[in-house]
């Protein structure tokens, strides 16, 4: 997890909607990159065999994802597990207002908000990490296929995911926002197996 310090910084320079209109603040910029170089160190040293890596989204941004055309997660940090490898999905609490907007301007097919806000938080789905760009690298995105996914690019990584498998029902879990985290492997196996009749996710 980031220390206290890190994450207090991150959040007194955030301003609501800088993912959309693209203006961040160089305060909020720089407190990114502290945070990135901290979490690049701490996955190098997490990276062990039988843990999945996860990262966990924003409702309903999980939903354009999952369910929707949306095949682009923009992180902080570039995505230092090697490239093909699988990712678990998480689902925040957390619900983006603004960020509801946004996608249903995309995607109109978005469901109804009492909808997405009812969806339990946890583990949802895998998917396979294929690319991370740097965002100010116009060129590579295109070059790389990121072309059709340009309207959902904000950086300052784009990490392109694909191959996504929605587990039957969400598995309760705490994840952590704002970066990578770790699954075993061996547990999430025997959730998949034996789900409890409130796990269900209709």
């Amino acid at each position: 997890m980031l220390p206290q310090s890190i994450r207090d910084e991150v959040w007194k320079t955030y301003r609501p909607g800088q993912e959309i209109d693209k203006r961040p603040s160089a305060a909020y910029m720089a407190a990114l990159a502290k945070a990135r170089a901290y979490i690049e160190e701490l996955e190098t040293a997490q990276i062990v065999s039988g843990k999945i890596p996860a990262i966990s989204l924003w409702r309903p941004w999980d939903a354009a994802i999952i369910n929707g055309p949306k095949r682009i997660e923009n992180r902080a940090w570039p995505w230092n597990p090697r490239l093909g490898d699988r990712v678990v999905l998480h689902v925040a609490k957390r619900y983006d207002d603004e960020g509801e907007a946004f996608i249903r301007s995309v995607w109109p097919m978005l469901p109804p908000s009492d909808e997405l806000r009812a969806r339990p938080s946890g583990l949802r789905a895998t998917a396979r990490v294929v690319d991370c760009v740097k965002v100010a690298q116009t060129n590579l995105v295109l070059q790389r296929g990121f072309g059709d996914q340009e309207q959902w690019v904000f950086g300052p990584y784009a990490i392109r995911l694909d191959d996504i498998e929605e587990f039957p029902f969400v598995i309760p879990y705490r994840g952590q926002p704002a970066q990578p985290f770790f699954v075993d492997a061996a547990w999430l196996r025997e959730q998949l197996k034996s789900p409890s009749s409130d796990d269900v996710y209709a």
